[in-house]
């Protein structure tokens, strides 16, 4: 009998070992190819070019949720918010994955990775957003023909990342091992 409760015991050890380590390996992965949801504030100051600033510090926010496992192109779906000096401009975004992890976040008239001249416009840079989102540059354009950049951006992002399947069935497994292991001490 002792030997029996001991095969049991390496095979209940064995079973939970395999699961944590595949549930390792999938959370590992979490950082990267998952959906992200992100809520940024940002403020610049110090801007330069042609022109003066709509107001200074130029400040916005916005709330974003996209798939980072491809790159994604001006695109207004899951992307709102709201630029201070610029009421009421339709934003939009455009990703790119893999190492570069870039977000370029500007108003949907010139596509968000180009400032369009003449209008009302931005487009706010961001690098490492899926893991350590901090801003590089940030272009304004206005509707009197101003030019300006600001590398002065303080970005105040709130992380919030969707959970992924792998980890539920991870911790699913797990409970249902502890529940396995008590029932059997128990009887």
């Amino acid at each position: 009998m002792a030997c029996f409760l001991d095969k049991g015991v390496v095979m209940m050890r064995s079973v939970l070992a395999a699961v944590a380590m595949l549930g390792i390996g999938a959370l590992a992965d979490q950082a990267r190819a998952a959906p992200i949801s992100l809520t940024i504030s940002f403020s610049a100051t110090n801007f330069s070019g042609l022109g003066l600033p709509p107001i200074d510090p130029f400040t916005g926010s916005f709330s974003i949720t996209f798939d980072n496992s491809a790159d994604i192109f001006d695109s207004t779906s899951g992307i709102s918010g709201t630029i201070d000096a610029f009421p009421g401009l339709v934003l939009a975004f455009t990703y790119f994955a893999g190492p570069a992890d870039q977000l370029i976040v500007g108003g949907a008239v010139g596509g968000a990775d180009f400032a369009m001249l003449g209008d009302n416009d931005f487009s706010l840079v961001i690098d490492d957003v899926s893991t350590a989102p901090s801003s590089s540059n940030l272009v304004v354009t206005t509707a009197a023909g101003d030019f300006i950049a600001s590398d002065q951006i303080v970005l105040t992002p709130i992380v919030s990342p969707v959970p992924e399947p792998g980890a539920l069935l991870l911790l699913g497994a797990g409970l249902c091992g502890l529940a396995f292991v008590r029932r059997r001490s128990a009887g």
